[in-house]
């Protein structure tokens, strides 16, 4: 048995889908949801409106409170000898810690990278992290140190 295959050319594929008025299915006054189609005009509207929101929360977005930043600058301990400065590095901060150096002598610095986390600075110091706290009513850093937690104050 064969099967007869139809061909439909355009002209009249478009014929079959004619609308009452007599245009083409895609020239049709109102969309699929009966209403009537967008307009350049509010298209425009809609595009700037967007573009306003959209630069609106960029601006906004920027003006939040950057808990991290409290531990920006240089940080003393003279008892311990120990002083701690601490600069933005994009969105982390880096340590630069300077210690005695008890094996060899005299001072050493490390420069260690930090995340601010849950209200603390957290310094990844290799196999473990440190935690930094601050205390506001003092402006002291709290550090954790060997025989205890010391206070390092700002330096001006």
């Amino acid at each position: 048995m064969r099967e007869s295959v139809t061909v439909i050319t355009t002209e009249r594929f478009f014929a079959r889908r004619r609308t009452e008025a007599g245009r083409p299915f895609f020239a049709r006054r109102r969309t699929e949801a009966g209403r009537p189609p967008v307009t350049r005009k509010k298209a425009m509207v809609r595009s700037l409106i967007f573009v306003a929101s959209v630069c609106a929360f960029s601006l906004l977005g920027g003006c939040g409170d950057h808990g991290g930043d409290i531990y920006l600058g240089k940080w003393s301990a003279p008892t311990r000898h120990t002083t701690l400065e601490i600069a933005k590095n994009g969105d982390n901060y880096l340590v630069a810690d300077t210690h005695l150096n008890f094996f060899a002598g005299g001072v050493k610095t490390d420069k260690l990278p930090a995340v601010y986390k849950d209200g603390m600075l957290v310094i990844g110091t290799g196999l473990e992290s440190q935690s930094l706290g601050y205390d506001k009513k003092k402006d002291v850093v709290l550090m954790q140190f060997a025989d205890g937690t010391g206070e390092l104050q700002r330096v001006k």
